[in-house]
Formats: C-alpha cells, sequence, structure tokens
C-alpha cells in the first residue's frame, strides 16, 4: 500500500551525495516511502539507515545468499533490517556473491520499487545498471544532478540528459506520484494522494488546479478495439478469470486510457497495485505494451487464459 522508493548510489559518495541521500532519504521515509537499496557501502547504507533513523520500513536486496557473511561491516545494519522490514535474496542460503550476482540482482531493486533515485554515479559506475534494469521495466528514474566538472557524478548528469528527472528534494518524487506531504502534527505519518497540496485555505476558496496532459514525444500506437464484436457477458467472463485489479486496469485501458499516468488517474488505484496489474495481463497475453508507456489491448488470439 506504500510508495517503495529504491536509493542507490556511488560505494565512496562525495559529502554532497551524502547529504542529499540522506535528506531526501529522511523527507521520503518520514512519509511513509518504503525505502529499497542493497546493503553496499555509501549511497545504499545512507538510505537504509536514513530509513530506520525514521522508524520505517527498509527492503535490502542481496547479491549472494542470506545466509553467508559478505560485507561483515553492515551484518548489525542487516540484522536490524531484518527487524524493521525485509532482507530479500533469490540465491540459495550459503551462495557466495560472484561477479554477475549482484548485476543480476539490481533487476530485483528496480522491479520491487516504484522509482529509482540515483544520488551519485560515476561514468562506469554499477548504479548505471540498475538504471538500465529501471528504464526496461517501465520504472521512473530520479537522479541528483551533480557538479558538471565532476567525473564523480559523469554518469548521474548523462542520464539527465537521457531523459532522467532531476530530484532536488522529496516533494519532486511525491509529486511525479501525485502525492503531497501529509501534516506536519501527524504522528503516523502517510502519504497522501490527492490532486492539489495541501493548503490551509477552506477548499472552496481555493482555485481548482487543472490537470495537464502529459507530454507526449510522440504519438501514440494506433488503439486496438479487439472486442469490438464480443458480447459484454464474453468480456465479463474473460475477465472474471483475472484479479479485479487487472479487470479494472483492462476496462481502462479500453476506454481509452493507454499511457501509464492516464491508467493510474482512471483506474483510481495506487501506482503500485497497477503496474501489479498491467504485468497481469501482459503475461496473460490481454494487453502489449509499446513505446512511452502506452498499452493497448490485444486480439483474443493471444489470450492463454
Amino acid at each position: 500500500e506504500r510508495l517503495c522508493v529504491a536509493v542507490i548510489g556511488s560505494r565512496e559518495p562525495s559529502d554532497y551525495a551524502k547529504t542529499a541521500a540522506h535528506e531526501i532519504t529522511c523527507a521520503l521515509s518520514s512519509q511513509g516511502a518504503v525505502i529499497v537499496s542493497g546493503g553496499a557501502l555509501g549511497v545504499d547504507s545512507i538510505g537504509h539507515k536514513a530509513a530506520l533513523e525514521c522508524k520505517q520500513k527498509t527492503v535490502l536486496v542481496l547479491g549472494c545468499g542470506i545466509e553467508t557473511h559478505y560485507l561483515s561491516s553492515n551484518a548489525p545494519l542487516r540484522a536490524q533490517i531484518s527487524r524493521n522490514g525485509a532482507l530479500v535474496s533469490e540465491f540459495p542460503p550459503t551462495l557466495e556473491p560472484t561477479a554477475g550476482s549482484f548485476p543480476q540482482r539490481n533487476r530485483i531493486i528496480s522491479g520491487v520499487s516504484d522509482a529509482v533515485l540515483i544520488v551519485q554515479a560515476g561514468d562506469r559506475s554499477g548504479t548505471l545498471n540498475t538504471a538500465k534494469h529501471a528504464k526496461n521495466q517501465g520504472r521512473p528514474l530520479f537522479v541528483v544532478p551533480g557538479p558538471v566538472s565532476s567525473s564523480l557524478f559523469a554518469g548521474s548528469n548523462r542520464l539527465i540528459r537521457e531523459g532522467a528527472k532531476p530530484v532536488f528534494s522529496a516533494e519532486d518524487i511525491f509529486a511525479h506520484f501525485d502525492m503531497v506531504y501529509a501534516l506536519q502534527g501527524n504522528t503516523q505519518p502517510e502519504i497522501s494522494f490527492s490532486e492539489e497540496p495541501v493548503s490551509a485555505e477552506p477548499a472552496e476558496a481555493r482555485p481548482k488546479k487543472q490537470r495537464k496532459a502529459p507530454p507526449m514525444e510522440q504519438e501514440p500506437p494506433e488503439k486496438k478495439v479487439p472486442f469490438a464484436t464480443v458480447k459484454q457477458a464474453d468480456l465479463d467472463a474473460l475477465l472474471s478469470k483475472v484479479s479485479p485489479n487487472a479487470a479494472t486496469v483492462y476496462r481502462c485501458i479500453i476506454d481509452g486510457s493507454n499511457q501509464m499516468d492516464e491508467i493510474v488517474l482512471s483506474a483510481a488505484l495506487p501506482t503500485a497495485k497497477v503496474l501489479s496489474a498491467l504485468t497481469e495481463l501482459e503475461i496473460f497475453g490481454l494487453i502489449s505494451k509499446g513505446e512511452g508507456n502506452y498499452y493497448s489491448v490485444n486480439d483474443t488470439n493471444n489470450v492463454i487464459i
């Protein structure tokens, strides 16, 4: 039910990156976001510790078995996370880390997250591998900008040039998901879903916010309507075989909501549940994902349920 944000970056961050990682992660976590990272030294550890400082949940995705002694200096941190979140590994419990196991686990860090935040990445940083997975999985990528002359941020700045969103505060991430900060006096900080910022003014005194259509870099693919000749009863029977959320999302796509942001709004579901529903529909062959996060329904011949 909560926003999950992967916080990743260099194992040897600059003082600027350390400050940015701690401040942004604390702001995310204090509002109820779950922090996901890889448990390495540097930015990963800063992200995990910031979440624990805020008494919130954090998830550590391991690049080895859960019973190995990898990075013994971080063993106390892993133990604390196991009591305040989760340790996750796809590997057998005693499997030692290898050169390829960390890039392999990176797809899980981005895959279980709603968004990926990169704090510092050099030109050949391993962090860029997670950014690649995030792009392939359709996860929004956020990057803390660095000095243009610094090689420590060469990878970060290149990601921004390629389309990643620059981040200066947690608000930049919340805004992407149409979220606003909970009231400061709330003893149980949670993320509020709203189209308007929290304000002390009465609702009738505030002008209505006009939602702008998301920018389109290209024409969306031609919408397919394969069920135009299918009886409503047959369509209902087909959708009864998927989860309720998947059925809701599917109907939104049929009704013309083809882009990710549009689907989230039309379905009135949390982003994480929409992503899960889209994955389910793709697995069953009901929809296809095109360029630019556009989705279209498939011909019934492709359906495997």
